[in-house]
Parts: structure tokens; sequence; C-alpha cells
């Protein structure tokens, strides 16, 4: 099933090498998974993003209505780290996507990102002052 002019242009340029991924997460799962796997896997990154910050503005919103200072940094200081929380995870998003825009994935990097979405995602769950 392969196109015969990118299948001769491909020999001619690596010969008998064999390419296994693409220097890019989501053109490798766009190859091994196809249009809907990796729009799936965007998906599930889109709604992790939406959730942290959604997540984060409410813990904001809830310190501001207690008179609170709303920083990442005085919620640490006070025990309330819930905004850190939502925080650390829209870095750990951003960090993965940009490393990932340029190099294969590491053989934990997703695993990692996988627990930290689950444990935020338990915790929005959990969360009452968060309303859909």
């Amino acid at each position: 099933m392969s196109i015969p002019w990118i299948k001769d242009l491909l020999t001619a340029r690596y010969g008998d090498l064999l390419l296994t991924n693409a220097h890019n997460v989501i053109m490798t799962d766009l190859i091994n998974t196809g249009i809907l796997g990796a729009l799936c896997e965007l998906a599930l990154y889109g709604a992790f993003m939406h959730r942290c910050l959604k997540g984060r503005s409410a813990c904001a919103e809830s310190r501001r209505s207690k008179g609170a200072d709303s920083s990442s940094f005085a919620q640490a200081a006070n025990g309330d780290g819930d905004g850190a929380l939502y925080t650390a995870g829209i870095l750990c998003l951003l960090s993965y996507a940009a490393y990932h825009m340029l190099s294969f994935e590491q053989v934990l990097s997703v695993p990692f990102l996988y627990l930290l979405m689950g444990i935020i995602g338990r915790k929005y769950l959990s969360s009452e002052d968060i309303a859909d």
C-alpha cells in the first residue's frame, strides 16, 4: 500500500535503513495510529490543559474570596498547594510538548506525564469548588 514514487525517493535517500521514528511525537503517532489516533492524543492533552487552567483559576478565585493572596507561591506557603499542583501540570505538559516536537519519546516521559495527569485528574474530580 505504498506510494511508488515516495518509496523510490526514500529508498534512494536511505537505502535499506529502517526508520522507526520521526523526530516528532505527534508525527510518529500520526504514522503509527493514523489521523484519528493523533487527534485523540491531542484531545487528551488539550483536555488536561483545560482542566489545569480551570482548576488553577478556581483555586485563585477561592483564595480571593477568602481575602488571601492568590499567587501560587502564597498557596504553597500556606499549605494550600492545589493551585501549585495545577501550575505544575501546565508546566509539565508544556515542557513535554516543547521537547517532543523535536525529539522522540523517552522511555519514562510518557508514563510520568500520564501519572501526573492521573493525580491531577483525581484531585480535580474530588474538588468541591470546581463546578462544571
